[in-house]
């Protein structure tokens, strides 16, 4: 008995934990579920994916958690996973319609349209009314390129689902493609018809009407809308930029405020939106008070600081830029965005180091980021920002240490074509690579750029300008002339063109037609000094010194007032002066130009160069020195000072300021070759100067006495192949250099030439008694 007992007691009390379990089960699962679902609402896909495996773990049967998990896997990019949970959902439930239907669009959607064709069919079977299906299957006829019987099936949809307007809104755009535009307008009118208070059909039909150039429809539609819709729709902003792009801009701006008075609260999108509209129009004043309403709503709006500041920066406003931009790397100091605005304002104020830095953040972060790749190369181009230890190394590892300036540009072009590739559309960097291209005398890839730019917008100005340029390295001056006579018919009082059409007729050797595009040029604009220099140059070349003067004279009187324009004048007076011989007179000139503008270097150096043709070097020096404290990077007089401590000897003074011209521009031929001559002097310093020397060449290829340097330094190097190569070539170039031919002799004799090497130093005797290495040159000839 006390058995039974104990049994039936031990019975009770698992039924009872068994029921208990179950509840408890059945209510963890529900508990799971919700959560879920309120991950989903929250956009919380990953946390909705982990609550909604424990639902599936707790109960393997529920097909309603398997769809769900489908979906999200949709939301979230994975296609294979989605199609794995809505199998998974069927192998459960069989009669799950839902995802018989998401498993059918899953095909669709990777092309596998007889799977899809399958289940749309088999659907429709059971539920013949089902709408998702008709859809589906219309869906999958327009992929099998059965445009009517895709059609068909929608209006079968419509007759069973008269008060929906989903299929009459792909009836709509099924029209659209075949070309009934009649049909088009109809359908999307009964559309609305239908539900007159959704917003879905009248942009279906405003974008119709924009696109078809129906402004006033659309205009009249848009009222219509206004007045009868109250519920927001995300496709309005795209709809907006349509009609901006199509020049509707009434209608864009009325679609972007109606966007904004509709948008749910705590949506900032469309305000920031808007103000994005008023920036791209100029409007920078209405761009900020948007922006501004909707930082309001969120204060700690990256997105919109960001905007803001680019706003601030595109007006020029780099304070205001600065304060925005600074607040939102406060909140997150990765913001792409953030950075990318930030590195521009370090471009502005020339901190190249800073802004390259910031931008290598960005491209790092968002490969695609056209306009980082353009500035990235903008700060490639200044001097500065590849002049670190780090980008030292770089460049030798790419074979580039003998040559920062060619390293700088191949850079530059990398990052110029991905942002064009990125964006073909991005004209201000086609403009800086035709220039690169131009700089360098790749002509036809300037071309191809050049020709580009002006197929998209054959009216530019900045391209036109490269346009003619690469004419006249071609040498085709009727094309070049055409390209100005083209700019000036869209802008006949533009000065500027009409001096490039001065050049161009000089270039042609028609002297009048040149004086008759400067009168021009200087008639519109007084301060076109490169007109009056062009008309001076004629008149000097033809020894008419006094109609030269009176140039000059008749000229100070049209700038009269404007002291530095008159100390132009001046200065150009002196140089007339210089032609005809008058010292006197020159020198007097450039004194009243110093003393209408004392910074104004031009005089100085005109003084200076008087100087130092009458030996008075000490005068030279103390003129050169005093240009130097107006501007310590003028490169001319530092190179002047190095030749003339050359000339005397101090080699070292010589050394350092041709050192200092190479450490503000590395790509300066002249002093790259003067320094590497120097330094030819020392055996230990021979490869420096060997490197020098190559540079050098690069930038003044058909400079004789650049070509001489490389071959002496071959000669003290022992590369006897090299040196005479490039000894001929100074030589074919100026065959009357006593320093070249004086090389040549020595390498003639180092061969055992020795009667060709005779010929040589004798020529260069005769050349120069005193050249530099004269009394070497005489003891080879035993004088």
């Amino acid at each position: 008995m006390t058995r039974t007992i104990s049994l039936l007691t031990i019975a009770t009390l698992l039924f009872t934990f068994s029921m208990t379990s179950c509840a408890d089960k059945g209510e963890r699962e529900s508990i799971h579920f919700q959560k879920a679902k309120q991950f989903v609402s929250e956009k919380k896909y990953q946390e909705a994916v982990l609550e909604l495996k424990n639902v599936i773990k707790l109960a393997p049967d529920n097909d309603q958690a398997q769809v769900l998990l489908g979906d999200i896997y949709i939301e979230m990019g994975e296609v294979l996973l989605s199609a794995r949970a809505y199998s998974a959902a069927l192998k459960q439930n069989p009669e799950n319609m839902r995802a018989h239907l998401k498993l059918g669009q899953m095909m669709l959607l990777t092309q596998n349209t007889l799977k899809a064709r399958v289940i749309a069919k088999a659907i429709l079977k059971k539920e013949p009314d089902n709408l998702d299906a008709f859809l589906l299957l219309a869906e999958v006829q327009v992929q099998e390129n059965n445009l009517a019987g895709a059609i068909d099936t929608v209006q079968e949809a419509i007759a069973l689902h008269p008060e929906e307007i989903r299929p009459r809104l792909l009836l709509g755009l099924y029209q659209e493609i075949k070309g009934d535009p009649g049909a088009v307008e109809k359908t999307y009118l009964n559309a609305i018809d239908v539900s007159p208070s959704s917003p879905e059909s009248y942009i279906r039909l405003l974008r119709f009407y924009v696109a078809n150039g129906q402004k006033e429809e659309a205009s009249h539609l848009f009222e219509v809308m206004h007045d009868r819709v109250e519920k927001y729709d995300s496709d309005l902003i795209g709809l907006a930029e349509i009609c901006e792009g199509l020049k509707m801009a009434e209608i864009a701006e009325k679609i972007f405020r109606y966007a904004v008075s509709t948008a749910p609260a705590g949506n900032t999108i469309p305000l920031l939106q808007m103000g994005r509209y008023y920036a791209r129009n100029g409007d920078s004043d209405r761009a900020i008070s948007a922006m501004q309403q909707a930082l309001k709503i969120d204060p700690k709006g990256l997105d919109v600081l960001v905007n803001i500041a680019d706003v601030h920066l595109s007006s020029g406003n780099n304070a205001e830029a600065e304060s925005e931009i600074s607040e939102a790397l406060g909140i997150d100091p990765d913001h792409v965005g953030a950075n990318y605005i930030k590195a521009v304002l370090a471009f502005n104020e020339k901190n190249y180091v800073n802004a390259s830095d910031r931008l290598d953040f960005v491209i790092k972060k968002n490969p695609d980021h056209a306009m980082a790749y353009y500035y990235k190369a903008l700060c490639l181009l200044q001097n500065d920002a590849s002049s670190s230890t780090e980008t030292n190394l770089i460049r030798a590892a790419s074979g580039y240490s003998d040559d920062a300036e060619a390293w700088t540009k191949k850079q530059a072009e990398e990052n110029l074509l991905k942002a064009v590739s990125l964006q073909p559309n991005l004209q201000r960097a086609k403009l800086v690579l035709a220039k690169i291209y131009l700089d360098d005398r790749r002509i036809e890839k300037a071309r191809l750029q050049i020709e580009d730019i002006l197929e998209n917008d054959p009216e530019l100005d900045q391209a036109l300008v490269l346009k003619c340029t690469l004419k006249l390295l071609e040498e085709d001056f009727h094309s070049a002339e055409a390209t100005c006579k083209k700019a000036l018919k869209n802008n006949p009082d533009s000065s500027a063109w009409l001096v490039r059409l001065g050049f161009v007729y000089a270039a042609m050797k028609q002297p009048d037609q040149v004086k008759i595009a400067c009168q021009k040029a200087l008639d519109l604009n007084p301060m076109q000094f490169d007109a009056l220099e062009m008309m001076l140059n004629l008149t000097v070349a033809d020894k008419r010194f006094d109609e030269a003067l009176a140039l000059c004279e008749g000229h100070i009187e049209k700038v009269s007032g404007y002291s530095a324009a008159e100390a132009i004048v001046e200065n150009m007076a002196g140089n007339v002066y210089l032609a005809q011989g008058n010292r006197e007179s020159a020198i007097r000139k450039f004194e009243q130009a110093i003393e209408k503008a004392p910074r104004y270097i031009l005089p100085r150096m005109g003084i200076v160069r008087l100087c130092a043709s009458e030996g008075r070097y000490e005068d030279a020096v103390s003129g050169l020195e005093a240009v130097l404290s107006i501007n310590e990077e003028y490169l001319p007089a530092r190179l002047i000072l190095g030749d003339i401590y050359y000339g005397r000897g101090e080699l070292k003074q010589a050394e350092n300021y041709y050192r200092g011209i190479l450490k503000i521009d590395p790509g300066h031929g002249r002093a790259a070759n003067n320094l590497a001559f120097v330094l030819s002097r020392y055996d230990n310093r021979l490869p420096e100067a060997l490197s020098l020397a190559r540079t050098a060449v690069k930038k003044l290829p058909k400079d004789p006495a650049v070509r001489d340097t490389l071959g002496w330094i071959h000669y003290r190097l022992g590369n006897t192949y090299q040196a005479r190569s490039e000894l001929e070539e100074s030589l074919s170039l100026n065959p009357n250099d006593a320093l070249a031919n004086y090389h040549m002799g020595l390498l003639c004799y180092e061969n055992r030439e020795y009667d060709k090497a005779r010929e040589f130093v004798e020529k260069a005797l005769t050349l120069d008694p005193d050249f530099e290495n004269a009394a070497n040159a005489k003891s080879l000839l035993d004088y």
